[in-house]
């Protein structure tokens, strides 16, 4: 990452997960000040909220904002609206990182920022088309023309395993995170994020 980063207050987008924490551990090491984003959006995994919030605290002068927002109109086992969960359906919200890549690059512009990081992976390339190379050059560009946005992903080019490995000389403890798209007490050890999760030696 550019040296000249740390001149700038960046915004950071944060959803929880166990590779974002990475990310926001590398953030806090190159940067002077950083504001975290997370969001509400009705899914049946809000304990993501939690397990990000107590990690954001033990960071320290990370300033942490939960977004709501409501996607009544999908129709998803994902989100608590759902009756059911079906741990073999499909992960994908459609839309869900344009609106937040979205909400985030706005208050970035609102705080003076000119950065939003995002934490998408190269596992995530398969399943989601929101998270790969070429809609993030996309979407970067429409944050740049809307404010001056930078998009970064500085995760992209790595899997989940990778982030995993790399996370241990940040002695980051993956205990302290969540995955499990159930959101049960415990993880169900049968959805995608919990798979993917064993994959990366978690």
């Amino acid at each position: 990452m550019d040296s000249t980063l740390i001149l700038h207050q960046c915004l950071a987008e944060w959803r929880g997960a166990c590779d974002k924490l990475r990310k926001g551990r590398n953030i806090k090491n190159t940067i002077t000040r950083v504001h975290a984003v997370s969001f509400a959006y009705g899914q049946r995994h809000h304990r993501e909220l939690d397990f990000a919030a107590r990690y954001l605290e033990g960071l320290g002068k990370v300033t942490h904002q939960i977004v709501h927002l409501d996607f009544d109109w999908l129709r998803c086992s994902l989100l608590r609206s759902h009756r059911g969960f079906n741990p073999d359906e499909t992960p994908v919200i459609p839309g869900r990182n344009s609106i937040m890549i979205s909400i985030a690059a706005s208050i970035a512009m609102e705080r003076g920022s000119q950065m939003v990081f995002i934490g998408c992976n190269k596992t995530d390339w398969e399943v989601f088309p929101d998270c790969r190379p070429l809609y993030m050059r996309a979407i970067n560009e429409v944050t740049l023309l809307q404010g001056g946005i930078h998009l970064i992903a500085p995760l992209i080019g790595m899997t989940k395993k990778d982030i995993v490995e790399a996370g241990k000389q940040y002695n980051i403890d993956w205990s302290k995170t969540w995955s499990c798209y159930k959101g049960e007490k415990e993880p169900c050890d049968e959805c995608a994020a919990c798979k993917e999760r064993t994959k990366a030696g978690v």
